[in-house]
């Protein structure tokens, strides 16, 4: 094989990898700020749960996509607790369930969501969540 072809090809496979990493770091640095800056002036102290179907399904999508690993796919709780528990739901309140969402919680593999996730996004999760500890009506 020619020297040039072996330095082209040995140039591109350390050469990919780095451009491509410094894409993702950029990527993830502007998707956290853009995150950000969508929670500035937010009041989550008001928040009620959502309760429309629609808002229900839309939250389950999401929970499916970043809480099932952890709280399995009912809310049983996997390395996360049960969410279908309801002394959690009646000690905490609303708000208080959707702060834990949004700022994690320190020394646990609970992850803080705000910079990963919009506000309505945010909203609508908390809110299917809190629908799994619900009283059977």
């Amino acid at each position: 094989m020619a020297k040039w072809k072996q330095v082209l090809i040995l140039s591109s496979i350390i050469l990919i990898p780095i451009l491509m990493g410094g894409g993702l770091f950029a990527w993830f640095k502007i998707s956290a700020t853009r995150h950000a800056a969508l929670w500035q002036g937010v009041d989550i102290s008001d928040w009620a749960p959502l309760e429309s179907a629609e808002e229900l399904a839309r939250g389950a999508r999401i929970y499916r996509q970043s809480c099932q690993t952890c709280h399995g796919v009912d809310g049983v709780g996997i390395i996360g607790p049960p969410l279908t528990d309801p002394k959690w739901r009646d000690s905490l309140g609303f708000p208080a369930m959707v702060n834990i969402v949004l700022s994690g919680v320190e020394k646990t593999p609970m992850p803080a969501w705000k910079g990963s996730m919009e506000p309505e996004s945010l909203h609508v999760v908390a809110s299917f969540a809190w629908s799994l500890s619900a009283p059977a009506e």
